[in-house]
């Protein structure tokens, strides 16, 4: 048996994709710095019907290049690794510390109906018990798992003859990320927090983000314009509570808890992080506005049961409270953001 160091509860649980490099990221202590000045960004627009994506200046992260730092990434074609050596290339590699990530059918996994593809990430194995160990997301929750070798065989062997409309839509739709990936641990990563990348972060933060605005408030009825940045986010958010009141379509399309949970889990990492950079550089800060922050994740987390409570019940009250919640909750993140970015600004000043 053999177990690589993974992250089960890392700080990244809302998108697989982002979770799976961050669970090997955080396993690594020498590579956490990594994360506490990368992904501080989420945006959201109409282009991508007001989902809450990581991302700056309204495109996501590019999952192929942006950990590079951190990690070594090598794609693989399906064919390059058949099924019947599917396991031995796993083990080889895991023996080698490399962590392979590996599309299949997800649905054979989950005991589905066949044909949703996604990716698993592998961080051990069990020869004596023919298993192999893996995080999977499971009622909300990511845990620890084990998937037997004929098992996943199996759900990897189900790619062997796709047709080239189904691998192409596949790869769209995963935006063109390698089938079967390999990530290793940069051993040579060197912390390097930068004042500059602070403050420039603040700064698309302030400027990227645009004032509410309640739907369809302009004259001519059209939704009004929202900026890709992070307060943005809360615009794309009442934007999308009052289309679920409103159009019942949008309702069963729009998965409210999953958008609003980015936003929460983004939250309490930015208060965390910013302190860090904070202190590490010793510029002074009001306690005040951490103080606040703390009282802002909590009213997202109070939006958060609401939203569930929506999902279960489908009163539509529970989103019109979100609503009003999150119309309070922007007017505190302004008292944080734009004091905390002049004083950032103020030290780079001085100091230059």
């Amino acid at each position: 048996m053999k177990k690589l160091p993974i992250c089960i509860e890392n700080s990244l649980p809302t998108e697989c994709w982002s979770y799976y490099r961050f669970a090997v990221i955080e396993a690594y202590p020498h590579l956490i710095p990594w994360t506490v000045q990368h992904y501080q960004h989420i945006f959201s627009s109409y282009e991508c019907g007001w989902e809450v994506f990581h991302g700056q200046n309204g495109a996501k992260y590019d999952q192929l290049t942006y950990y590079s730092d951190a990690l070594i990434t090598e794609g693989m074609y399906h064919g390059e690794v058949p099924s019947d050596a599917l396991i031995p290339f796993i083990r080889e590699k895991i023996d080698r510390g490399m962590y392979p990530l590996i599309e299949c059918d997800y649905s054979l996994l989950m005991g589905r109906e066949p044909g949703f593809i996604h990716e698993v990430l592998i961080y051990g194995y069990d020869d004596e018990k023919q298993v192999l160990f893996c995080p999977l997301l499971k009622n909300g929750k990511w845990r620890e798992e084990t998937i037997g070798y004929a098992e996943f065989q199996q759900a990897y062997a189900s790619f062997d003859h796709l047709s080239s409309d189904i691998i192409g839509s596949n790869l769209f739709k995963r935006e063109y990320l390698a089938p079967v990936t390999l990530l290793s641990p940069r051993k040579d990563y060197d912390t390097k927090y930068s004042p500059f990348i602070l403050c420039n972060d603040l700064r698309a933060i302030e400027f990227q983000s645009y004032r509410v605005y309640e739907t369809y408030d302009t004259a001519d009825g059209s939704i009004c314009p929202v900026y890709n940045g992070y307060l943005g986010v809360y615009n794309a958010l009442l934007i999308a509570a009052k289309r679920i009141l409103a159009d019942e379509e949008f309702r069963r399309q729009y998965n409210y808890p999953e958008n609003l949970n980015r936003l929460c889990v983004y939250r309490q990492r930015f208060d965390k992080n910013i302190k860090i950079i904070l202190s590490h550089f010793s510029i002074p800060y009001d306690e005040s506005w951490f103080l606040l922050g703390e009282d802002i994740a909590q009213d997202l987390n109070r939006c958060m049961m609401l939203a569930l409570k929506y999902e279960q019940t489908g009163k539509p009250q529970h989103i019109q409270r979100i609503y009003d919640y999150l119309l309070k909750i922007f007017q505190k993140e302004q008292q944080v953001f734009y004091p905390l970015y002049e004083t950032v600004q103020k030290w780079l000043l001085t100091h230059y």
